[in-house]
């Protein structure tokens, strides 16, 4: 079976903040070098990096899932260690020896884990004693400019005739510089606030030094920079990329994957996911898309119970040798 590879165009909607660090009061923007072959230099680019995209998918994809299976479950009991694996992808704890000897049998109970918990299938978890690889694939999206050309035009080409790919044309004519601007921003004071809430209201607060706030001299002798600044990418900047298979997926979890991209809205941590929307421009078979997101319907209303019953129990219980 030949392995999928999904091109997808990342359209920022609003400036698209991906920090990497700060110096004074500005967030830079995460660059990475290239090294272009055909004109002998080394420049530094804006990037989305796949782990950035990852996490989100990741989320999303878990959010996806247990919508699916509340249709079918109701008033459902689940572990909260489990949704935890589930969101997170891992439980990292360490596992008694006798259980590592046993290696067999708990391959076989992950195998059985995996067939109902897609998400951990897809994506790859971190189970007591136990790594399980991801089945994608997330690339490094890469803003669509003159100076990315050489990187990205075999990913444009994919896209096919349409108004999208005549919009990646005209941007591969586009300079770096012109898509990057500083956003102007002001630090909340959260402290503050509070206290003059307190003031207003009559209420009376303990432990204030405890949260940092301070009032009268003290607090008049420490200026506070509040004013600072972001690099970001400008609306209307796109960026291309892809997710590819490394293993086959089941018609299943490919439909799971496609019903959470339709959701993808940001990339990054909570700080870019907070300061920079994207739109998502798939550049796939939408048929094949289709056919997929209704087997996955299928799979979770003839499973639920089974599904249940593993988001029931503690995830030590998953692949535990004694376990039931």
């Amino acid at each position: 079976m030949e392995l999928r590879s999904l091109v997808l165009v990342l359209e920022a909607r609003e400036p698209l903040s991906y920090g990497e660090e700060s110096v004074g009061i500005k967030m830079l923007i995460k660059r990475i070098s290239l090294y272009l072959p055909e004109e002998g230099r080394v420049i530094s680019v804006p990037v989305v990096l796949g782990n950035a995209l990852r996490g989100v998918l990741r989320d999303t994809m878990a959010e996806v899932f247990i919508e699916e299976l509340l249709k079918h479950i109701r008033r459902p009991r689940w572990h909260a260690g489990s949704l935890v694996v589930l969101f997170s992808g891992g439980l990292l704890k360490a596992v008694e020896r006798g259980e590592r000897a046993m290696s067999g049998q708990i391959a076989a109970r992950i195998a059985e884990l995996l067939k109902y918990l897609l998400p951990l299938s897809i994506m790859g978890c971190a189970l007591p004693g136990r790594m399980v690889p991801s089945k994608i694939k997330v690339s490094t999206f890469y803003p669509v400019c003159s100076e990315t050309r050489p990187l990205v035009q075999d990913l444009v080409a994919q896209v096919g005739s349409s108004p999208l790919r005549g919009r990646l044309d005209k941007a591969l004519g586009c300079p770096i510089d012109d898509l990057i601007l500083d956003v102007q921003l002001m630090r909340k004071d959260d402290i503050l606030k509070i206290l003059q809430m307190a003031r207003a209201r009559g209420l009376e607060l303990t432990h204030v030094e405890e949260v940092g706030a301070e009032e009268g001299p003290r607090a008049r002798g420490k200026a506070v920079q509040m004013l600072f600044y972001r690099q970001a990418l400008a609306p209307g900047t796109l960026l291309i990329g892809k997710i590819s298979e490394l293993m086959p997926l089941r018609d299943e979890e490919l439909g799971l994957l496609f019903l959470a991209l339709r959701r993808l809205s940001a990339v990054g941590g909570a700080i870019a996911r907070g300061f920079g929307e994207v739109m998502l421009h798939p550049a796939y078979d939408v048929p094949e898309a289709d056919k997929a997101e209704a087997a996955f319907r299928s799979f979770i209303e003839e499973s639920a119970a089974t599904i249940s019953e593993f988001l029931s129990r503690s995830p030590e219980e998953w692949i535990a040798v004694g376990g039931s």
